[in-house]
């Protein structure tokens, strides 16, 4: 049981000889026995027979031993951790102790870097949201969206119903497929109240809600039988609308509500969040949608399908497409005279992430999410410039140390804990930083952003800070730690500082010029994004939106159900509205300009030859007369009056976009036109309309017809204008001041027309460029940031080496250099840098802002505009920073600094 090599029992619990687990049980062990065996011969046993009964009572001894030993292991185990734990507790206090004692290293520090981290943090919270994360549905991988490209005709139409029966018959790649179409209904009455609301619907084919994976909170669902019956008045509740309108009333279904003044019974009430892929539904109605029905060339619904296991999107789409070429023979009626090749027409299919999000969107974010990478780099450099200098100024400490007695990894620890404390304060600083930067990205981000409302700063993005700040306060520790590596030779000389070697300088210096350089990349992105923005700001939108207000108008299709009526209305609104004072015009359109929502819709005209009866795809408007005028869009020829829509003789307009394609070189005024090939009646022209713009300024001019309320007889158009934009021209007023005069005089003349979203004409046209500014706005913030600090690490690496250089300068000045002198070489440096920097920036930036190329209007990626503005703002920039650093170079006392050194 006896080890004689071990040492004494006292002196192995001197700490720092360390415990002897198994020294401890043997004396333990020994202990015990010794005792019984005494005990044993205190009874009058003999020695053997004691140790003999003392050892069969204690059993299997190496059991014993094994199980002392565990327990002793687990106590010694959880004794090293709470050491282990109560040290870091000691370095950590002792830490915040030293980096409280010195603000301007701290703060700078701290403030840097957590800007660096809420920075792409926050662009990468987006763009995980919006484009990495996938959708809210169930198999959400296998969902993709399928439209109808036609590049021959330049245009990209939906799907049609006879299609959503012809492809789930035939296609192979298809499990389930669903359409539907979004827009706007007027719920006028529930049966309680009379209120008229504006609300999102969506007409669908029941196959969307098994698409979707959407299941019934309340009742059923829309059906296939829903869908053939063509007079079904049906409608699913969506559960926002349920809870606000109707209180969550569980007796709902059965009930009857009015929507657009027609009756509709509810039959059931969707789940919390149920939606289509792209926007929010409050009410679900049926879509006609007959197998048995005749096919038409009429593709204006969105479809969403769920492929099959293990098929993909371009599998799908190969799928599709014989079948695609067989539908002429398929469907004859719908696709006369070779009507799909002629056309190119096809399906594509996309994923609906990819079709949701869109590629515009994610290229944007992507972008971001580099550049504000690059504000994290430069910041990274910065900060670490300030742990070098500080390290610097530590140096004899840490030597003081070594001599002492203190180990490498001592001093690697001491490094550490100081960056690793500095990293931790800014996470937490970024995390309340990107909590409120994403709280003014949804508010600031352009209308339309798909998933916004999901995007927010929850436990993730606090994962997310804590791994980047302990890598990086890693790194920093780590480039500490090998920079204070000195040779004890410097503790010899007490009256002196320690030297300045020429490999801190270029360090110091390297990381200077590589944020000069990252700053130029950013800065150069961000300029030519802002010249992208002044051409487009600088493109007339060919109307007047200063002191316009619109507002949405929208009629009960009930009793507005004839062309007539509906122009009626809408004069009576414009003679009311034209009597409150300050109001100069007032006009009604289906889509103002530049919002991107106007239709494209065949129209033919009488022209002889092959563009005579050719369909043409065009954008058409119905507008009231006034419009015009209410907007200042010069018209050549004449405009539609009341008078002509009353009399049905009220003539088109036509841009000059669609005249020059119709009616290429001739004067299109007196021609005629016709919508939908319908009807044997014609528009005549009556008027030209300069340049306008639908999607954008930036894209092309619109080719639009602007026909009048009431048609001429036999030329029908295809729907009545029920739902319409308000246009009042009132400069002397807000919107905001306008809606309730506009709300009161509607409602005395029919209470259940609702008049909702006030905004500005000028509110559109920054709309328009909305998602632009978005982009360029966080690119120049990135940019001024990384500037910023760019600016700031050159400050500090020149007021640096002035410091060092302090004694080299007392003996320069003392042999008879001048101020001015002195002065050239701080500011040299410091331009020395900034060009390097220059240099190595411009070369990326040529490199890496090509990938801007599809944000960029009439802006070349290497801009030389752009690139001589950048270089000029950083020379300006590196020589005031070096101004303090310079000033005093030059006013060195030689006698003071020679006394110093």
């Amino acid at each position: 049981m006896h080890r004689d090599a071990r040492p004494a029992a006292w002196r192995r619990y001197l700490r720092f000889l360390g415990p002897d687990l198994e020294g401890d049980i043997d004396d333990e062990l020994s202990f015990h026995l010794a005792e019984r065996i005494e005990a044993l011969r205190s009874e009058g046993r003999s020695e053997p027979a004691a140790r003999a009964q003392a050892l069969a009572e204690f059993g299997d001894v190496r059991d014993v031993r094994a199980t002392l030993r565990t327990i002793d292991r687990r106590i010694e185990q959880r004794r090293s951790r709470a050491e282990w734990l109560a040290s870091m507790v000691a370095r950590i206090r002792h830490s915040l102790r030293v980096l409280v004692r010195q603000p301007s290293f701290t703060i700078p520090a701290v403030v840097t870097l957590s800007l660096g981290l809420a920075a792409a943090v926050a662009i990468y919270t987006l763009l995980d949201t919006i484009v990495l994360t996938p959708l809210p549905f169930p198999n959400a991988e296998r969902l993709v969206a399928l439209s109808s490209p036609m590049p021959k005709l330049n245009d990209t139409w939906g799907i049609a119903r006879h299609q959503l029966f012809y492809y789930k018959q035939n296609a192979r790649s298809i499990e389930e497929m669903g359409l539907y179409r979004a827009s706007e209904a007027t719920l006028t009455g529930d049966g309680t109240s009379t209120f008229a609301e504006r609300v999102p619907i969506a007409t669908v084919t029941s196959g969307i809600f098994d698409v979707l994976g959407i299941i019934p909170a309340l009742g059923r669902l829309l059906t296939p039988e829903d869908n053939r019956n063509r007079d079904a008045a049906v409608v699913v509740l969506g559960h926002d609308l349920w809870m606000r309108r109707f209180g969550g009333d569980r007796m709902i279904v059965g009930r009857t509500i009015d929507l657009e003044g027609f009756p509709h019974q509810v039959v059931g009430v969707a789940p919390v969040n149920a939606q289509l892929p792209d926007r929010r539904v409050d009410l679900w109605l049926p879509d006609w949608a007959d197998p048995a029905a005749a096919a038409q060339n009429n593709h204006v619904r969105q479809a969403v399908a769920r492929l099959r296991p293990g098929v993909s999107a371009a599998t799908a789409e190969a799928d599709l497409a014989p079948l695609v070429l067989r539908m002429e023979e398929v469907f004859p009626a719908a696709y006369p005279n070779h009507w799909i090749r002629n056309s190119g027409f096809r399906t594509a299919v996309v994923p609906l992430r990819d079709d949701v999000v869109g590629a515009t969107i994610a290229r944007a974010l992507w972008i971001l999410l580099a550049g504000v990478g690059l504000v994290l780099v430069v910041a990274l450099a910065n900060v670490s410039n300030l742990f070098l200098v500080r390290a610097d100024g530590r140096r004899r400490e840490v030597l003081v140390r070594s001599a002492l007695g203190a180990r490498r990894g001592d001093l690697l620890v001491l490094h550490l804990t100081d960056a690793l404390v500095v990293a931790l304060l800014a996470a937490t600083i970024a995390f309340a930083l990107v909590r409120s930067a994403l709280g003014v990205l949804a508010w600031f981000a352009p209308e339309g952003l798909p998933r916004l409302a999901e995007v927010h700063a929850g436990w993730a993005t606090g994962l997310q800070l804590l791994a980047l700040s302990l890598a990086i306060g890693l790194l920093l520790g780590l480039v500490t730690a090998g920079s204070a590596r000195g040779d004890h030779a410097a503790l010899r000389d007490a009256s002196r500082g320690l030297t300045l070697s020429r490999r801190q300088v270029a360090v110091r210096g390297t990381l200077v010029v590589a944020q000069v350089a990252l700053a130029v990349v950013l800065m150069a992105g961000a300029g030519l994004m802002v010249r992208s923005f002044q051409k487009l700001r600088g493109i007339s939108p060919g109307f007047a939106p200063d002191g316009v207000a619109t507002m949405d108008l929208a009629l009960p299709a009930a009793r507005f159900d004839a062309a007539t009526r509906v122009a009626t209305f809408y004069e009576q609104v414009s003679e009311q509205l034209r009597a409150i004072p300050g109001v100069t015009h007032v006009s009604m359109v289906e889509q103002l300009p530049l919002t991107g929502r106007s239709g494209c819709t065949g129209v033919v005209t009488n022209q002889p030859g092959a563009m005579g009866r050719a369909e043409q795809c065009v954008t058409t408007l119905q507008v009231a007369p006034g419009y015009f005028e209410a907007l200042q869009i010069p018209v050549r020829g004449s405009a539609p009056t009341w008078d002509q829509m009353h009399q049905a003789t009220g003539g088109a307009v036509v841009t000059r976009a669609l005249a020059e394609v119709l009616w290429p070189g001739e004067d299109p005024i007196g021609r005629t036109i016709r919508c939908c090939s319908v009807g044997e009646g014609w528009f005549h022209v009556g008027g030209v309309v300069d340049d306008l713009y639908d999607a954008g300024l930036d894209a092309p001019k619109m080719q639009a017809v602007f026909f009048p309320l009431v048609p001429p007889p036999g030329a029908d158009l295809q729907w009545l204008a029920r739902g319409v934009s308000l246009v009042v021209r009132a400069p002397s007023m807000t919107p905001a001041q306008l809606f309730p005069l506009v709300q009161r005089e509607v409602a005395r003349l029919d209470p259940q027309v609702p008049v909702t979203n006030p905004r500005g004409l000028d509110e559109v046209v920054a709309r328009s460029m909305a998602r632009r500014t978005f982009t360029l706005t966080l690119l120049a913030v990135a940019a001024t940031i990384a500037l910023l600090l760019s600016a700031i690490g050159l400050y500090a690496v020149v007021s640096y080496v002035v410091s060092h250089r302090i004694g080299e300068i007392g003996i320069r000045m003392a042999l008879g250099a001048r101020s001015s002198q002195v002065a050239r070489l701080v500011v040299q440096q410091a331009l020395t840098l900034t060009s390097l920097g220059l240099m190595l920036g411009v070369g990326g930036a040529l490199a890496t802002t090509r990938v801007l190329g599809a944000l960029l209007y009439e802006v070349q990626p290497g801009d030389p505009l752009v690139l001589s503005a950048v270089a000029v703002l950083l020379i300006a920039i590196a020589l005031a920073a070096s101004l303090a650093p310079t000033w005093r170079a030059a006013h060195v006392d030689p006698s003071t600094a020679l006394r110093g050194e």
